[in-house]
């Protein structure tokens, strides 16, 4: 038998017709040939293709190569990129097919092109070792390979790789490049459910310089994991970010000249760094020779405006009286008052003080000079200051560098991070000099360091022994300190909860406490950015009818349930103190010294849901049928008398839940007809909700019952037990290109059961291997009365759900119906619509499944659903969502709860609150509003959502305003110590106390009164006027004492107490 090379002339190759050969071994004193040789490498060829073929298959795009469709030019442009062909990866160039027939079927694929080069068409193929038989003698001849774009019937040589399916110009299998192979989706799926996102070496972020404007990070080098894929660089990134900011007009600050009138002083802002100087108002003071006007109790003006006070008058040696000779009338001397006056036409002195405006000199962020000013004298600054703000430098999912904007804010907090983008650094830009960034991202850590971790806490556990032992000998030494008492403020643990008190402790503080009022603002939907819809997926072929319900499984949909509201922002607290409630408020506090400290581990308070009423609407009992029960987390809520549904099957009742029954979380409602008829639904309360939970509460049609109990356990529930199964019919796909969010599904319908019962449409999640899983991220439900045959329905998802490119998704239909049918396309039917036998899979990303429990799928290989799928693409980027009105009585702090989404960057939700002056705040969810003074005016509260064309932020329902009410006095009592007989307690603690707030400290004497410490000394901490203060009280107070601390203040002067230490000494 021949086995001549089929390019080669003269060359022999066994290995196409020895496809189990799995190596060539040579013995001892036999021949080599070419044709061994030959032979060895194809086998090695053919393994190496055989293990690529389990994770690729030819055709695969492994980079790039993507398409694009020009209709009018019947034109097709086709990327550079890789493509997976007989074993190997290999490139193919950017090509225009012209002229391309693009009404009927069509395959777009590569095709190998090959050619032989030997030592006559490239003498370095020859021998080339010098001096040797072999020397310029003719070598191996090379195979050299290329891909080229074409399509079925361009009439060019070569078998044609299929890439692309295209029906009707539309592409059907625009297949993701490698990364959406099974294995690597399943061990990213792995990898991001265990890890999430995380540095897995360097990438370290520093700001090296400002130039042209912009701000220069530079990103060291090192591999950043994202959605389970690892983004690795061999090279430093510089990312240039263009430095903007916000401003804040600072009106009317106040500020003394105190030097000599001939004299430079500097005076620095309050409020840096400057953005502009609007105006500065000096006060001057002038001698000026008047001459006195013809008319007798007339004015005579005077050459300067703005006059604040006339001084002094005089003529000659006479020296006329203020406010009984004359007076300062719209500045002018006005000499109308009863008293003397100088004689017409004459002249007189006049010394008086005025403010002008005057240009700065020298001017830096936070300072400038001036001068002519009177000693004394004030000096009012009107400018605009630069609002800090937090930013963050993030890695995408492709690896590029992200810099995510947060919002400008006196007291700036860090934005959440979308959950597409992966962190690496905090940025703290106070636009004075280059911004301090923070190396915060999260890092992978590896066994070795989590045992150095563990070799740590072993010896500061065995440091936390010894010290105890040191503060027993402390206690125990009469020579040395008799008691001890400490404090963190870290919870209340140490204050003594038999003496009533009201200061407020967290994260290492005690400040005045928070009378708190919920109010609730007009959200009962989910607000998004307009769209339109933009066609994505599109599968169009059908040549058969299948089943949705192919297992005929009769089991009914529960009936609808709907709670309002459906969930709950506030809270409960079951403690003694307003603490927890306080903190709630506040948000996040600016630390008060430049050094930050682990404070202490908090004991958390149990929580619970408030007192709330709940309408419950339930629709879809029989008519007439009577509610048997109703459960609220597992607690029998029936009312009495039972309610009825009325003719239409509607049920509506009121759950009223009480106070600290119930933990927070989401609880779920249950509500059983006498006749068998069920409805479900959740409520989630709870101080911050996550968005897959607000996902689930406001997007599920049918929520599906609870899970019955383990089997292991026999729990006798009297309640309906038939099966909960469901025999659903889906089909998977993922996204063409990016992440976007689903606006519907489409289905064909191909025949009709019982109009009456509906067919529901799921959205799911697939757990890497393309099975769907129990997380339902959308649900449609049709109504099977206004659904036409052989026409696309719509199945509408108006939470928008928001997946992702890199996972795969599935749309599952569900029915009891056991006619329902829908459309698909099976490989080798016949088409009547389009005429033809359908030789190729229609979409090849994904394939159709079915199960017959709703648990357990199963792929039908060479079949697809007829079906679609619509992105939303936002018309606009920006919306004003009018939340409602609200009145604030004496208000102090305010914070706006709400759960908001942000898909990834560029996506945005701040509140705006618009005062009664016109005034406008903005914040966002969560960030405390503070304010200076006590408020009492009706404030609207508006959201502004901005997004890009391809991703809107949720704000979902709910949105409340938690308005707090500051305490003007509070009081802490810690709780008893020993004393061993002292006769000296020094109490020492860290006091921030702006001018119009006060502390006072006391210690408990043996008659159980509190006589107050004295100040005795104190050390600056820094330039907020944190001070280290001690207070003593030098007596005898008996076995046992405790430390009562009484603090005033108001919104503009909120004292701040830390880190409390008193000891019993003599």
């Amino acid at each position: 038998m021949a086995f001549e090379h089929p390019l080669v002339p003269g060359a022999f190759d066994r290995t196409p017709e020895r496809e189990n050969d799995s190596a060539a071994v040579w013995p001892e004193e036999v021949f080599i040939t070419g044709t061994d040789l030959n032979d060895a490498f194809g086998i090695g060829r053919r393994q190496a293709a055989r293990i690529g073929n389990t994770v690729s298959r030819d055709g695969d795009r492994k980079s790039g190569a993507a398409i694009e469709i020009d209709r009018d030019g019947s034109r097709i442009l086709l990327g550079a990129g890789t493509v997976y062909i007989a074993g190997d990866v290999r490139p193919v160039d950017a090509a225009i097919l012209e002229g391309v027939d693009l009404s009927g079927d069509l395959v777009v694929g590569v095709r190998v092109s090959s050619i032989v080069i030997n030592s006559e068409d490239d003498p370095t193929l020859a021998g080339l070792k010098p001096g040797t038989e072999a020397e310029g003698e003719k070598g191996a001849s090379r195979i050299v390979t290329r891909l080229v774009w074409g399509y079925a019937g361009d009439g060019a040589d070569g078998q044609l790789y299929p890439v692309y399916n295209l029906v009707k110009g539309t592409p059907l299998d625009q297949t993701p490049p490698a990364e959406m192979s099974q294995v690597a989706q399943v061990s990213a799926a792995q990898d991001f459910g265990a890890n999430g996102n995380y540095i897995d070496e360097g990438c370290r972020v520093t700001a090296i310089e400002k130039s042209d404007g912009n701000v220069v990070f530079s990103i060291a080098a090192g591999t950043g994991n994202i959605k389970g894929f690892k983004r690795p660089r061999q090279y430093a990134l510089r990312l240039e970010v263009e430095e903007k900011w916000d401003t804040f007009q600072i009106d009317g600050e106040q500020h003394t000249y105190t030097v000599q009138q001939n004299e430079t002083q500097r005076f620095r802002v309050h409020y840096g760094p400057i953005d502009t100087i609007v105006n500065i108002s000096l006060e001057k003071e002038i001698t000026e020779v008047v001459t006195r006007e013809q008319i007798l109790n007339g004015s005579d003006g005077l050459e300067n405006d703005s006059v604040k006070e006339l001084v002094e008058i005089k003529q000659g040696s006479k020296t006329f009286t203020k406010g009984a000779d004359y007076q300062l009338t719209a500045d002018k001397v006005d000499w109308s008052l009863a008293g003397d006056e100088p004689s017409p036409g004459s002249t007189y002195t006049c010394k008086y003080r005025y403010r002008d405006s005057v240009v700065p000199q020298n001017p830096t962020a936070h300072d400038f000079e001036l001068s002519g000013g009177r000693k004394g004298g004030e000096v009012v600054i009107i400018y605009t200051r630069k609002l800090p703000r937090v930013d963050l430098v993030c890695l995408d999912q492709a690896g590029a560098a992200v810099y995510h904007e947060g919002l400008s804010a006196a007291r700036a907090i860090v934005p959440e991070v979308p959950g597409n983008l992966l962190k690496l650094a905090t940025v703290y830009n106070d636009f004075d000099g280059l911004p301090r960034v923070k190396n915060d991202g999260t890092h992978n850590v590896t066994y070795d360091q989590i045992q150095v971790a563990l070799d740590r806490l072993n010896g500061a556990l065995d440091l936390i022994a010894l010290n105890r032992l040191q503060l027993d000998i402390h206690d125990k030494e009469p020579a040395a300190k008799r008691g001890i008492f400490i404090d963190p403020f870290t919870d209340d643990r140490w204050r003594n909860p038999g003496v009533s008190q009201n200061a407020a402790t967290r994260n290492g503080m005690l400040t005045l406490p928070l009378d708190v009022t919920i109010h609730n603002l007009n959200s009962n939907a989910v607000e998004m950015l307009p769209y339109e819809l933009e066609n994505v997926i599109d599968q169009p072929l059908r040549n058969t009818c299948k089943l949705v319900n192919r297992f005929a499984n009769h089991d009914p949909f529960p009936a609808k349930m709907s709670l309002d509201p459906a969930q709950d922002f506030w809270t409960d607290v079951d403690e003694v103190w307003d603490s927890d409630v306080t903190h709630e408020v506040f948000g996040p506090t600016a630390s008060t010294t430049t050094e930050q400290q682990v404070v202490g581990i908090a004991e958390e308070n149990a929580k619970f849901l408030r007192t709330i009423e709940i309408t419950v609407s339930i629709e879809g009992f029989g008519g007439g049928e009577i509610l048997d029960r109703i459960l609220f987390d597992n607690v029998d809520m029936t009312p009495v008398p039972k309610p009825a549904a009325d003719d239409d099957g509607l049920v509506t009742l009121i759950l009223n839940i009480p106070a600290r029954k119930h933990a927070v979380g989401e609880k779920q409602v249950e509500a059983y007809g006498v006749g068998g008829s069920e409805a479900f639904a959740q409520f989630v309360g709870d101080g911050k909700v996550t968005i897959q939970t607000m996902q689930r509460v406001t997007t599920l049609v049918v929520v599906p019952p609870p899970p019955p109990p383990p089997q292991i356990v026999r729990v006798r529930r009297e309640r309906s037990e038939r099966t909960r199964n469901r025999d659903p019919r889906g089909q998977t796909f993922s996204l063409p290109a990016g992440n976007r969010h689903i606006a519907q599904a489409t289905l064909w319908f191909c025949r009709k059961g019982s109009p009456k019962i509906p067919v529901i449409v799921e959205l799911r999640a697939t757990n890497g291997a393309g099975y769907p899983t129990d997380e339902i991220l959308a649900q449609a439900e049709i109504d099977m009365s206004l659904v036409e045959l052989n026409k696309p329905t719509p199945c509408l998802f108006p939470g928008l759900p928001y997946i992702l490119s890199t996972r795969e998704y599935a749309v599952i239909a569900i029915t009891p119906d056991n006619e329902h049918s829908i459309y698909a396309a099976t490989l080798g039917e016949f088409d009547e619509v389009n005429q033809s036998f359908l030789g190729v899979n229609p979409y090849t990303v994904g394939t159709e499944i079915e199960s017959s429990n709703n648990s357990t799928y199963i792929p039908v290989h060479g079949s697809d659903l007829t079906f679609g799928i619509d992105c939303a693409r936002f018309t606009q980027t920006t919306k004003r969502v009018e939340l409602g009105e609200v009145e604030l009585d004496r208000c102090s702090d305010l914070m706006i709860a709400a759960a908001v989404d942000l898909p990834e960057t560029g996506c945005s939700v701040t509140f705006e609150i618009t005062r009664a002056d016109g005034s406008k705040i903005q914040t966002v969810a969560y960030a405390g509003v503070q304010f200076d003074e006590w408020v009492k005016e009706t404030v609207s509260i508006a959201a502004i959502m901005k997004g890009t064309e391809t991703a809107t932020p949720r704000l979902f329902p709910g949105v409340q305003v938690r308005a707090g009410k500051l305490a003007e006095t509070a009081d802490y009592v810690g709780r008893l110590f020993k004393t061993g007989n002292a006769n000296r307690f020094p109490v020492r603690l860290k006091r921030t106390l702006p001018n119009g707030s006060s502390l006072k400290v006391f210690l408990q004497d043996n008659s159980g009164t509190f006589v107050e410490a004295s100040y005795k000394e104190g050390e600056v901490l820094d330039a907020l006027g944190t001070v280290d203060a001690t207070y003593e009280l030098p007596q005898d107070l008996g076995s046992e004492t405790a430390v009562k601390l009484t603090v005033t203040g108001n919104p503009a002067s909120r004292p701040v107490l830390e880190d409390l230490r008193a000891v019993a000494t003599i």
